[in-house]
C-alpha cells in the first residue's frame, strides 16, 4: 500500500469520527431533553416499534468510550477496529451499525427530532418527542417519515429516494 492510499484511509476514517461523534453528541442531548423516544425498525419483513420514556429510566454518557446508555436495552457507541470505524446502536436485541455516514439523515419537524439509520435491508428510526404522544399516532408519523425516506427493489433490498438530503 502506498503512502498517498495509505492517507486517504487515515483522513476518511478521521472524518467518520468526526461525523460519528457528532451523531452520538446530537442523539445524546436530544434523549436528555425529550421525554419520550421511539425506536422504529423496518425490514420487508414488517415493523417493530419500542418506546423509552426518557423521563424514567436513567441515561448514562460514558465520554471515554464514546458511549452512552438508556435504560437497560438503548445503547450507543462509536466503535472501532483495525480497518474501520462505526456507529452502533442497540435496541433490545437488534443492532443497528452505520458503516457510511451517507446512509445517516437527521430530521427535526415540529420539535420531533428524528434520527434515521439505512441498512442494506431496512431503515432505523429514533424518534425523540418534545411531549408524550401515544402510539398510533407515532406510528403514523414513523410511517410518514419512512415512507419520504426509502423504497424497496424486487428484492427487498432498501433503496434511498432521490431528493433525500
Amino acid at each position: 500500500m502506498d503512502a498517498v492510499t495509505l492517507a486517504n484511509q487515515q483522513f476518511e476514517l478521521q472524518r467518520n469520527a468526526f461525523i460519528f461523534a457528532d451523531i452520538k453528541t446530537e442523539l445524546l442531548e436530544s434523549f436528555q431533553t425529550k421525554p419520550l423516544a421511539y425506536v422504529y425498525h423496518e425490514d420487508d419483513d414488517g415493523f417493530y416499534y419500542s418506546e423509552i420514556n426518557t423521563k424514567t429510566v436513567p441515561i448514562y454518557d460514558d465520554k471515554m468510550t464514546a458511549s452512552f446508555k438508556v435504560g437497560d436495552n438503548f445503547y450507543c457507541k462509536v466503535r472501532q477496529n483495525s480497518k474501520e470505524l462505526w456507529f452502533q446502536i442497540k435496541n433490545n436485541k437488534t443492532f443497528i451499525n452505520l458503516r457510511d455516514p451517507s446512509k445517516y439523515f437527521k430530521r427535526q419537524i415540529d420539535g420531533v427530532d428524528y434520527y434515521i439509520f439505512v441498512a442494506l435491508t431496512g431503515l432505523y428510526i429514533v424518534m425523540l418527542l418534545p411531549q408524550v404522544l401515544e402510539l398510533p399516532k407515532a406510528k403514523a408519523m414513523l410511517s410518514k417519515m419512512s415512507k419520504s425516506i426509502i423504497s424497496y427493489d424486487k428484492h427487498g433490498q432498501v433503496m434511498v429516494k432521490r431528493g433525500v438530503e
